[in-house]
């Protein structure tokens, strides 16, 4: 049997929900079925998701395998099962409630067909799917441009690239090892990273149009119920892009500010959802930036002069909650 072209990965875990939907945008490709191979990787799903796959792909005309597994170790280490047992050189990997515009696959193997040996890297727009009635698309289009300062780039929210709206070229994931499978948050802006870092390319492959559909299910997803993660998430991706651009002489003054300005939001979040890193991500903007003081609010800035910012934002903090607490006290009467 002849290799096929792209191998779609796709982590289930208590997907029954969502998975019918997935695959049918598979199945919806206008790519021949055969040209693609999919994997699904169950981590000791409860419900009948896999089971559900497996009927649908079962009926289906691209060869298919379901690799079970015993426990959750976690999105990362899932798919790095997953792209491991892949036969392609080019991997989609889709979370299981997301969705694939019908030219996707074919679009970007286009693309692939003449792209050189150290793009890593196939992307194209996308679009936020949400729940307003009924899931629809919603607006704007997500149209990613990586250019000059690529690393900064994959670091700024509105040059996201969502899980599944890009390509990887499998041999650049077996020269990095895939993901870090101690990352389960943002763990898809960490690979992009470490794939700049070792001088991959980027390749944009526009099509005018979303060829992928991030579903947002609010709190219930996993940056939205695991804040304190998903913070530590972020300070782990700039930490990595500053010490990496320290290292090899790269950390411009421009550069730096980026990155101060970054962790002055993840400071006045942290204080409240993880006070150890708070501690820790303070001493170390200190120690880049000596007599730092908060820019977002003046009367912070002002209270940070007299007290430190440390005793500022805790204060900040209880005065949040005290808030609260006296408009639910208000609301009993």
């Amino acid at each position: 049997m002849p290799a096929p072209d792209v191998s779609v990965v796709i982590p289930l875990y208590n997907s029954a929900e969502w998975i019918t939907s997935t695959l049918h945008s598979l199945q919806q490709q206008t790519l021949d079925p055969a040209r693609c191979e999919i994997i699904l990787v169950d981590s000791a799903s409860i419900d009948h998701g896999a089971q559900l796959a497996e009927a649908i792909l079962s009926k289906g005309h691209s060869p298919f395998h379901i690799i079970r597994l015993d426990h959750n170790p976690g999105p990362s280490q899932a798919r790095n099962i997953g792209w491991k047992a892949a036969r392609a050189s080019w991997i989609q990997f889709l979370d299981s409630d997301d969705l694939l515009l019908p030219g996707k696959l074919e679009h970007q193997l286009r693309a692939a067909d003449s792209a050189s040996s150290d793009v890593a890297v196939i992307y194209s727009e996308w679009q936020n799917y949400v729940l307003d009635g009924e899931w629809k698309p919603a607006p704007p289009l997500k149209d990613p441009i990586l250019e000059t300062d690529l690393i900064r780039g994959l670091l700024q929210t509105e040059h996201f690239l969502a899980t599944g709206s890009q390509l990887i070229r499998k041999s650049w994931l077996t020269r990095l090892n895939g993901f870090d499978e101690a990352c389960w948050v943002i763990e898809d802006v960490h690979l992009m990273l470490r794939l700049a870092m070792h001088h991959g390319t980027f390749l944009r492959a526009p099509a005018g149009h979303a060829l992928f559909y991030y579903r947002r299910r609010g709190t219930s997803s996993l940056s939205g119920s695991r804040r304190a993660e998903f913070l530590n998430g972020c300070v782990r991706n700039f930490r990595l892009a500053e010490d990496y651009w320290r290292a090899t002489g790269q950390l411009t003054r421009d550069r730096l500010d980026f990155v101060v300005s970054a962790y002055e939001p993840l400071l006045h979040n942290l204080v409240e959802a993880d006070p150890n890193t708070f501690d820790l991500l303070l001493r170390h903007l200190l120690s880049i930036q000596p007599g730092w003081k908060p820019a977002y609010d003046t009367r912070m800035r002002l209270l940070s002069s007299v007290i430190g910012y440390r005793r500022a934002a805790q204060l900040a903090m209880d005065y949040r909650r005290w808030k609260i607490k006296l408009s639910r006290f208000g609301s009993c009467f």
